[in-house]
């Protein structure tokens, strides 16, 4: 008869056997997801103490419990619904998605990943898995979701409003023009042929309304080259924007060759931008600086670029008359006037368009001044 060796703790194989469990109880009861094991029945007969993280209780407190003990009554009908036809054909299982009641009350969405634990005899004996708390990822997906819909919604809206605005520079560029046309065509016409039998008063009226007329008519060209910004597609390259400003500088020398102006212009600028559109940006900023140092009677403009909280910043700075900080947000809303600038020509459109333009250019521009002692303009291009 053979004598049976019995197994001592002081076994080495029982040792290793007891490390491995360790081991595995270390790791089950330390993950950050909470590992489970229920019967045939659901019941659960494990529960790892990850679970007071996830819904609040103590693995004791689930014991004896089924998983839809913990939901609310629809969504515990419709888990119950895909575990027993799990049961049924048994299989693994991967990121099923259900929300669960934690003990505070709140919803809490859980991952319930699992396989099917059969005994020694091949039969079904319930079901082992792990469950991950992806409720802030939830809230995070279905945030997003609000935001796209709303995106969405808004797109639709700037859709609609794109059309209108096309109506109206339609509008604009034929309806309200043509009489205005037809207006100084007559305005002409009367001068010419009884201009020199009018009373000087009346021929004085006649050529401001003629001058009205041609104010008008730039007041819609800027109107609708204003209203093209938003749809202007940039091309960019690098360009050098100290040449460019020296171009237009001339430019406005040329035009009033009597007028003493000091232009300032930092060499070795250069910018990835629009070159078309960045023309109309400096041809604005040098414009409004040349307009407001009118007065002065050597104005000094000065272009140039300095890092400003770590971002490359152009400026365009002059001597004029300046303006209050408390009005600087007027000055780059189309057709605000600053207070004491009527005497100073001009639809206050320059630097709405300014801003439009750098704005397309991922940019910021924004101005500080002092009145009485001239005015600063910043931008930055992205």
């Amino acid at each position: 008869m053979t004598r049976r060796k019995d197994v001592s703790t002081d076994s080495p194989d029982l040792g290793k056997l007891i490390k491995s469990e360790q081991r595995f109880r270390d790791l089950v009861e330390n993950t950050s997801d909470w590992v489970w094991e229920v019967d045939e029945a659901c019941r659960y007969v494990y529960a790892s103490p990850k679970i007071i993280d996830l819904l609040g209780y103590t693995p004791q407190e689930v014991l004896g419990k089924t998983p839809f003990d913990f939901m609310p009554r629809e969504e515990a009908a419709r888990i119950k619904a895909g575990l027993e036809q799990i049961l049924r054909d048994p299989r693994p299982f991967q990121n099923l998605e259900n929300i669960n009641l934690h003990k505070n009350g709140s919803l809490r969405v859980l991952e319930t990943s699992g396989v099917p634990i059969h005994d020694a005899d091949g039969r079904l004996v319930g079901l082992r898995g792990i469950d991950r708390d992806i409720t802030e990822r939830r809230e995070s997906e279905e945030e997003i979701r609000r935001l796209n819909e709303a995106l969405t919604e808004r797109a639709a809206e700037l859709e609609t409003a794109n059309e209108e605005l096309q109506a109206f520079n339609y509008t604009v560029a034929h309806d309200l023009r043509q009489p205005l046309n037809l207006l100084g065509s007559y305005n002409q016409l009367i001068e010419t042929l009884v201009g020199d039998q009018l009373p000087e008063e009346c021929l004085r009226y006649l050529r401001e309304e003629g001058q009205v007329i041609y104010r008008m008519n730039q007041l819609i060209e800027e109107l609708l080259r204003f209203s093209r910004f938003a749809h202007i597609e940039l091309h960019r390259e690098r360009i050098d924007l100290s040449e460019l400003v020296q171009e237009v500088s001339l430019s406005f020398r040329v035009t009033d060759p009597d007028r003493k102006v000091e232009f300032v212009i930092a060499p070795g600028m250069t910018a990835f931008c629009d070159p078309n559109l960045m023309r109309i940006v400096v041809n604005n900023l040098l414009g409004n600086a040349w307009k407001y140092t009118c007065l002065q009677e050597t104005a000094v403009i000065e272009f140039g670029e300095r890092e400003m909280d770590g971002v490359p910043t152009f400026l365009v700075r002059d001597n004029g008359v300046g303006f209050d900080m408390d009005d600087a947000g007027k000055l780059f809303t189309p057709f605000q006037r600053l207070p004491n600038t009527e005497r100073y020509r001009g639809f206050g459109i320059g630097l709405a368009t300014v801003e439009r333009v750098i704005l397309r250019h991922g940019g910021r521009v924004w101005a500080e001044g002092k009145l009485g002692e001239g005015a600063c303009i910043y931008f930055t291009i992205e």
